[in-house]
């Protein structure tokens, strides 16, 4: 009896004040929601786009990016970046692209079905291209831009690239060595929880797959090491695969794009964030699906067992469309681009922003003697 009071009183207590090493009930519910925005999100991003060391939050709809400021629950528009017709934006990435302090958003998109990605850049009036038109499906992974071609036979297809700005045009800099399943959206490379590379795979709506790179006969090839339990992604947003021709009956097929985990250190050690949205379901009134539900679990690397379950958020009413990790001044933060449940008669449901804190602000650093006495002075 004891003992079993002793364990439940553990539970209970945070098991430390520092960042990265306190993972508490906190996370479960979210922190700050905005208002319901009229318009439909499909990604989010944190960004310090001036280079004054804070960050923004910036925000894509299917033909856009915009800025967006918090005041009280309103989330009210500071600047935004229309794309050219008939693009459509899949996924918003963001990175110091210059090395000037302040970061660039990489939007994958599409225009006619093909991949027609940009490079975008904030200005003192608003937004502009850095890049336009990229024949590539682009993607930020461990600060690097990487980029996958398209075929009509596959959306995604090819190898994978580590890309580089030269002369304003995206160029190879180096092949990455990755499975044939790998598409550009359907793994994360976590870093170091083991000696070896580790891809954690999430491809549809299926188990999460953890392999480790290994060398046979002079190549290197990858091994799975890991499964969870239950199955994981779900998503509503897909692209047309084929360039519709005007004067030529063909038949849109459409590509769903998935939502890789996102790697974060847990507890000190390895680990990663993934979704798990309901699974899909059809509109009763029409063809398209729907997602009702989801939430998003954390994961952290076991030396023994694998990723294991360390967390996970409140069930969400809607579609997780997106979620970004912003690790700064006010501790681990989790913002996450919802889309509501949607209404008979509102076929783009309304979207919110949801908050949460992952972990506590670090300790503030002790003052140096020296400090103290100019303090005094």
């Amino acid at each position: 009896m004891i003992r079993v009071i002793i364990i439940c009183l553990a539970l209970l207590l945070p098991a430390s004040s520092f960042a990265d090493d306190y993972v508490g009930v906190q996370a479960s519910k979210h922190a700050w929601g905005s208002k319901r925005l009229k318009n439909t999100l499909w990604g989010i991003a944190r960004a310090d786009l001036d280079g004054n060391g804070a960050k923004e939050t910036v925000l894509l709809e299917k033909d856009r990016i915009w800025q967006a400021a918090r005041k009280g629950k309103e989330l009210t528009e500071v600047a935004s970046f229309k794309f050219p017709p008939y693009t459509q934006g899949l996924r918003i990435y963001t990175i110091d692209v210059d090395g000037n302090g302040s970061d660039e958003i990489v939007v994958s998109a599409v225009q006619y079905g093909q991949p027609s990605s940009m490079i975008i850049e904030k200005t003192s009036d608003g937004f502009a291209t850095l890049i336009k038109g990229a024949k590539w499906h682009l993607r930020v992974e461990n600060k690097k831009i990487i980029g996958q071609r398209w075929s009509r036979d596959n959306f995604f297809s090819g190898k994978l690239y580590e890309l580089k700005i030269d002369s304003g045009k995206l160029k190879v800099a180096a092949k990455l060595n990755r499975p044939r399943w790998a598409n550009i959206f359907n793994y994360a490379s976590v870093p170091a929880p083991t000696e070896r590379p580790v891809l954690v795979a999430l491809k549809g709506y299926a188990p999460l797959r953890a392999y480790e790179e290994y060398a046979k006969r002079s190549k290197k090839k990858w091994r799975k090491f890991w499964t969870s339990n239950g199955r994981f992604g779900g998503t509503i947003l897909y692209v047309r695969r084929h360039v519709r021709q005007p004067l030529a009956d063909m038949p849109e097929y459409n590509v769903p794009i998935g939502h890789e985990p996102i790697p974060m250190p847990i507890k000190g050690t390895a680990g990663m964030l993934a979704l798990k949205n309901d699974m899909p379901l059809k509109n009763v009134f029409g063809t398209k699906q729907l997602i009702r539900g989801g939430r998003l679990v954390g994961f952290e690397y076991n030396d023994a067992l694998g990723f294991q379950e360390a967390f996970l958020t409140e069930r969400m009413p809607g579609f997780i469309a997106d979620y970004v990790v912003d690790r700064g001044p006010q501790g681990t933060q989790l913002y996450v681009a919802l889309q509501g449940e949607p209404e008979v008669f509102s076929p783009n449901p309304h979207s919110s922003v949801l908050v949460y804190q992952i972990s506590a602000p670090p300790p503030p650093k002790p003052e140096t003697p020296e400090k103290t006495q100019a303090n005094k002075k």
